[in-house]
């Protein structure tokens, strides 16, 4: 059974309808297809060559700030600033006890062939904070809720550290959508909502607009993929090669690699909204003619049943009626 093959979708690009935020009109194009947006692409990599000089070191301390996942995006910016632009980097990687086993193992394999320092924190403390936010709202986005304290643990070490360049594996369509279209707040205000109640007791912080620009003035944060127009296939074809890269035999969406818990949230995202960030950036992307719409919906297919949840459930520690109650 594919969960959410009932609701109606935009002709065009895979978006459902969820009115206010995407509406559908009746020729069947959602409200971002027919403002027929596009993203300006004038970003050139001499000019994050001109960027990154500032921050090189002659003491041969550390000049980035890497945050890896082990995906295939964050192994290639690791894999970038080492190699192609010859960077001293500290690779960071924040395992909250649900990073895929290949996924480490993808990391390992990129330090010991790349020859660099690596800062790997595993923590249980961010499970209190999911627990509770999954009893408080059950719509609550996992994946916002983890980038956030994962950003808030970036900040703070790069800061410790005095590196003042941090470099994420992001692509365009994850960046500057989130701030350019309305689709993403239905996902993003629960979480935002949540943090500004409860994000003290948990010692993390809601980042507004003039917060987080105060903090780039200090730390900049970029990705060599902004400037870079390489796709999919050559890009895991690069860390195949160089770095032993491999993909998991599991994920969502499929042809990733992402963490365990990155099922949960895509579950009750579905299961609220009826589309997740990553129907957001698909979206995009058959707008811009990077991937085809046949593909986006089979790499978005959601097969609850393939999917463990109970073992998820307790790690998390959560009962049977806190399961109930998100609808397990």
């Amino acid at each position: 059974m594919t969960y959410g093959s009932n609701i109606s979708i935009c002709r065009r690009c895979i978006l459902p309808s969820f009115p206010p935020y995407i509406e559908l009109n009746e020729e069947g194009l959602c409200s971002l297809c027919r403002l027929s947006f596009k993203q300006k692409r004038q970003l050139l990599e001499s000019d994050f060559v001109k960027i990154i000089k500032n921050y090189r070191k002659r003491d041969n301390k550390y000049d980035c700030f890497v945050m890896c996942s082990g995906g295939k995006d964050s192994t290639f910016a690791l894999y970038c600033m080492k190699e192609r632009y010859k960077m001293n980097p500290l690779a960071f990687t924040f395992d909250h006890g649900f990073l895929a086993p290949q996924a480490l193992a993808n990391i390992k394999n990129a330090i010991n062939i790349l020859g660099i320092d690596w800062l790997y924190l595993k923590t249980n403390e961010f499970l209190p904070l999911l627990k509770f936010a999954l009893t408080q709202n059950k719509n609550i986005y996992i994946c916002y809720l983890c980038s956030l304290w994962h950003m808030n643990l970036a900040f703070e070490v790069a800061k410790e550290k005095h590196i003042r360049l941090l470099i994420a594996g992001w692509t365009l369509y994850q960046s500057d959508l989130i701030n350019l279209t309305s689709a993403y707040l239905p996902l993003s205000e629960p979480v935002y909502n949540f943090l500004r109640k409860y994000g003290k007791r948990f010692n993390l912080k809601y980042y507004n607009s003039t917060v987080l620009k105060k903090k780039h003035r200090q730390i900049l944060v970029t990705s060599p993929l902004w400037y870079l127009n390489l796709d999919e296939s050559e890009i895991k074809n690069i860390i195949r090669d160089k770095l032993g890269w491999k993909q998991t035999e599991e994920s969502y969406p499929a042809y990733s690699t992402n963490c365990q818990l990155n099922y949960l949230s895509s579950y009750l995202a579905l299961k609220a909204f009826g589309y997740t960030h990553y129907h957001i950036e698909m979206s995009q992307m058959i707008r811009e003619g990077k991937i085809g719409r046949q593909e986006a919906q089979k790499r978005l297919a959601f097969v609850k049943d393939s999917v463990e949840f109970d073992k998820i459930y307790d790690k998390i520690g959560l009962n049977r009626n806190e399961r109930s109650a998100l609808g397990y």
